[in-house]
């Protein structure tokens, strides 16, 4: 399945370089650094750590830092400090109340205050 992504001043999509792990129930935030982050997932046979950044100027991806816990059916978003947050989701188990803190400056994720609830 090819990646894509969207134009949204043109309303219309393109078809970019492909990731270099195929998996479905993944988030996704864009950086700080203006690099959008596909963050775990599953790949039909197991949750996965694995997070890949796209670089649109070069229609390249890279692999960063996995994070400590894996996890698809997550939420993901950019915070104000520049970090992004990987929220929730579930573990192939249960239902997580975790959540990672992504440094993109450093490369290295933190385990930072868990969800009073798991969702």
């Amino acid at each position: 399945m090819p990646t894509v992504v969207v134009h949204a001043a043109a309303n219309s999509w393109a078809t970019v370089a492909p990731m270099p792990t195929a998996r479905s129930d993944l988030a996704a935030a864009t950086g700080p650094d203006g690099r959008i982050y596909a963050i775990g997932g599953g790949d039909g046979t197991s949750v996965l750590t694995t997070v890949e950044a796209y670089t649109p100027s070069t229609n390249s991806w890279a692999t960063v830092a996995p994070m400590p816990t894996a996890r698809s059916d997550l939420a993901a978003a950019t915070g104000p400090d520049g970090r992004i947050y990987a929220i929730g989701g579930g573990d192939g188990t249960s239902v997580l109340t975790t959540v990672e803190a992504y440094t993109p400056s450093t490369n290295s994720w933190a385990t930072v205050a868990p969800m009073p609830t798991a969702r």
